[in-house]
């Protein structure tokens, strides 16, 4: 391991001692022409979040083997081998209930913003720079030995700084999607006062978010508005002009922060009343913000509830509380309820109340249908579909009694 030295050692690892993750080292090694060079080590989000105690999901490994040396040695020893990116070096090994993402070592010859153009090689501190943060360059063995290839790393993790690789300015005109990248690791993983150097490339390359698919904003922005520090992480965006460049004309942290507090407070988090609030509660500014960002026909009919939700509070009594929930639903009402919390028109025993009968009235049936206006006489067509509407329309202002 001449371009490695240890520096460190993880925690024990249920993941690293499985015999999974054993069996694939073990056949990953089978294949190397060079035993005295690490052939794989574990790399970025794995070893990133171990060291900090956090739940590891996803396991990636670097690799010093092409990736037709990878797929060998994995059918040598009977693991399924799936060339998932083939062009950047990536195999998937999947064994029994497990997938671990291999990659081979390589450098960026070739970037646009949104693509690059790799060249394989046998270099850990060359992989290295080609990544994002620090944080995501720290690899370690299967004996749980932690590597630094860039030396600053595990320092920048134990104080939780969130720091481009390089200079911030190069690394986000090789990939522009790591703007939202770096306000969702700040989010996640950064503590104190963000990196100036940062920030001030965000700012200055705010509008190549443009540039990017509406996929890949997409995915980032969503994980944003729904991680803890959400109005926080998405108050630093505005002042640094990345929300102006997604059609958000003004931002209101305080209803983010309110909004954000009530979700968590009674357990339910959800996407989006905090999309709808971004949006100022206005149809015109979601239809622009859908420039950028892609919304299901699900998200859409949420967000069309919650607005009709949010105006037959607007009175904000007991039978208002019982027309949205009998027209919008549960959910979507009691998310319209801490909204009117979160912008100021409900104050919190009030929200309490009104959560309360929401989450407890049985919503009634309307007791008529159409089969009983036929056998009344009325002909199927508009003038029963009118009738059977007034009836209702009297049901509920009579407080749904028959």
């Amino acid at each position: 391991m001449h371009q490695l030295i240890p520096i460190d050692t993880l925690p024990e690892q249920d993941w690293l001692r499985d015999k999974a993750t054993k069996k694939l080292m073990s056949a990953l090694e089978q294949g190397a022409d060079n035993a005295e060079l690490p052939v794989a080590l574990f790399v970025g989000g794995c070893v990133r979040d171990a060291l900090i105690g956090k739940a590891v999901h996803d396991i990636d490994l670097a690799t010093s083997l092409k990736p037709e040396q990878v797929i060998a040695a994995l059918e040598a020893a009977n693991i399924k081998a799936i060339p998932t990116g083939l062009e950047h070096g990536t195999i998937t090994a999947v064994i029994k209930d497990k997938s671990y993402e291999i990659t081979t070592l390589r450098r960026d010859i070739e970037t646009d913003g949104r693509h690059a153009e790799v060249a394989f090689t046998s270099s850990w501190k060359e992989d290295a720079q080609r990544r994002d943060f620090t944080i995501n360059t720290l690899l370690c063995d299967v004996q749980g030995r932690i590597y630094d290839p860039l030396g600053c790393a595990l320092d920048d993790l134990k104080a939780r700084r969130i720091i481009f690789v390089g200079q911030a300015q190069e690394r986000i005109k090789e990939d522009h999607l790591r703007i939202m990248r770096f306000f969702r690791f700040y989010a996640l993983y950064g503590e104190g006062t963000p990196d100036e150097e940062a920030l001030k490339a965000c700012q200055e390359q705010a509008k190549s978010v443009y540039e990017l698919s509406k996929e890949r904003i997409t995915q980032e922005f969503i994980k944003i508005i729904m991680c803890e520090q959400a109005s926080a992480i998405l108050a630093l965006m505005f002042d640094c002009g990345v929300l102006k460049a997604l059609k958000f004309a003004s931002y209101r942290k305080e209803i983010l922060d309110a909004l954000c507090a009530g979700q968590t407070k009674y357990a339910l988090k959800d996407m989006v009343p905090r999309l709808w609030a971004l949006c100022g509660f206005d149809a015109d500014n979601l239809k622009s913000l859908e420039q950028y960002v892609m919304l299901s026909k699900k998200q859409k009919r949420e967000i069309k509830g919650l607005a009709h939700a949010l105006e037959y509070l607007a009175k904000r009594d007991e039978q208002a509380v019982k027309v949205a929930l009998y027209r919008c639903g549960r959910a979507a009402t009691i998310q319209a309820l801490i909204l009117l919390y979160a912008n100021g028109t409900m104050d919190q025993n009030q929200l309490e109340q009104g959560i309360e009968f929401a989450q407890c009235w049985v919503i009634p049936t309307f007791p008529v249908s159409g089969n009983d206006l036929i056998a009344k006489g009325i002909k199927p067509g508009p003038e029963l579909g009118a009738e059977l509407n007034a009836l209702e329309q009297n049901w509920i202002d009579r407080g749904f009694t028959d």
